[in-house]
């Protein structure tokens, strides 16, 4: 094997990563034409989804325009993904795109008829799909700095009740009769960062503090337009 990515790959026959790339390679090829470029058109959406459950809800909608296995559509954007990650990165030159069809034969994972069709869903990928997305991902890039970014968030919205009176210590158990006189609501946030030694964030927040934040945001991005409007730089 000549490429440093499928060499990289399959350098162990027998290691989860290479048999899960051979099984992905396999899926995608047995795909219809018209099922994989479904794939690949969805595969910009998958790149810049903003956590695992968006590109979760992305495949389900594949799923349900395609009618095709889960299993078979999600292999194809793996292998596709990982390919367009290739393309985008600065340490693979673009010599070694051009000996994965050869590569791939020599180890039996492609023959005479399925390396045209790889190396076509390589090329679209390469020439399309790579250029595509290319700018985006620098400006992301660049919009993510050094900190940490915001990975997912969760929140759950729970009722608390208010009681009358609150236990004192000291006082017999027996004589501690509770009334509960109304509820509030509080919502329970986490935040997942990226990276970072606090990777997760706990918190609640009340209604009125929700809205304190959500205003705060909506001006964040009213700043950020009137930014872009005062530098003349497009949206």
């Amino acid at each position: 094997m000549k490429s440093r990515v499928i060499s990289g790959l399959l350098n162990d026959p027998d290691s989860t990563e290479a048999t899960t790339f051979a099984k992905d390679v396999a899926d995608v090829l047995a795909l219809t034409e018209e099922d994989r470029q479904a794939c690949l058109d969805m595969l910009p959406s998958v790149h810049f989804s903003q956590d695992e459950a968006e590109a979760l809800r992305l495949l389900d909608r594949l799923v349900d325009d395609r009618h095709v296995d889960r299993d078979k559509l999600a292999s194809a954007i793996e292998v596709m993904e990982f390919l367009l990650s290739m393309f985008l990165s600065e340490d693979i030159p673009d010599s070694d795109w051009k000996l994965w069809a050869s590569d791939l034969e020599e180890t039996g994972h492609l023959t005479s008829s399925t390396r045209p069709v790889f190396e076509a869903m390589v090329a679209n990928i390469r020439s399309e799909l790579a250029t595509k997305v290319e700018p985006e991902t620098r400006r992301r890039t660049v919009a993510a700095g050094v900190l940490p970014l915001i990975e997912s968030c969760g929140i759950t919205v729970e009722v608390r009740s208010v009681s009358e009176d609150s236990y004192r210590p000291g006082t017999p158990i027996e004589q501690f009769e509770p009334r509960v006189t109304e509820t509030v609501t509080v919502a329970s946030i986490n935040i997942t960062l990226d990276e970072g030694p606090f990777k997760d964030v706990y918190f609640q927040a009340s209604e009125s503090v929700l809205d304190n934040l959500i205003r705060a945001f909506q001006a964040a991005k009213k700043e950020m337009a009137a930014l872009r409007g005062f530098l003349k730089l497009e949206d």
